[in-house]
């Protein structure tokens, strides 16, 4: 209380600006943590996608696509938060309850890019593509931002692109949006794409 200079709207990640009670305490460490785990999850997405640019080619196999866009991860918080059924506390997966082989999308990056500028390759040899990016190239690795995580995707293809399976009960169960979403779609993908600019 008392401050004189207004919240920024910017990540905060002094813990000493945190009000010194649980609610203020508890806040700031979500914050990081939703920082963090947004910068990890928008990485491998779009470095993945970024990085076909510069190596003409896109793994055929990569874990199961799951995601579901925000405006109706918003629609599923609303249901959950206005039933009379949602006990507290209560933890939810909110991924797709419909997840999709990465391949069945795979045609649509094709299409975006164009089929003729992408190769489609096993997950091997595309990281043994990544793997030939000189480190050392600032230009290089800036075109192919994947390189940043090749033990990430290594680790992927140890797994076979096994990815892990989540529960979804109780989401469904609470929120029609939620039991009524489809899987990603190749309509998704493209607007994905359009979003980010590729």
């Amino acid at each position: 209380m008392g401050h004189e200079s207004p919240v920024p709207e910017l990540p905060i990640t002094d813990c000493a600006v945190a009000q010194h009670q649980g609610y203020g305490e508890s806040k700031h460490i979500s914050e990081q943590f939703g920082t963090l785990q947004q910068r990890n999850s928008v990485f491998v997405l779009v470095s993945c996608v970024s990085t076909l640019k510069a190596l003409g080619m896109i793994p055929a196999t990569l874990p199961d696509v799951n995601w579901i866009p925000v405006d109706i991860i918003a629609d599923i918080v609303v249901d959950i938060i206005h039933s009379p059924d949602a006990e507290s506390p209560a933890t939810f997966n909110l991924v797709n309850p419909k997840p999709v082989p990465w391949a069945s999308l795979v045609p649509t990056v094709q299409s975006w890019f164009g089929t003729e500028k992408v190769t489609v390759a096993p997950l091997h040899e595309w990281i043994t593509a990544l793997r030939s990016v000189d480190m050392g190239d600032a230009n290089a690795v800036k075109a192919a931002p994947a390189t940043k995580i090749g033990d990430f995707f290594e680790a992927i293809a140890r797994s076979n692109a096994h990815s892990p399976k989540y529960t979804t009960i109780m989401g469904p169960a609470i929120s029609k949006t939620m039991a009524e979403v489809g899987p990603v779609n190749p309509g998704w993908m493209y607007i994905w794409l359009s979003q980010w600019n590729f």
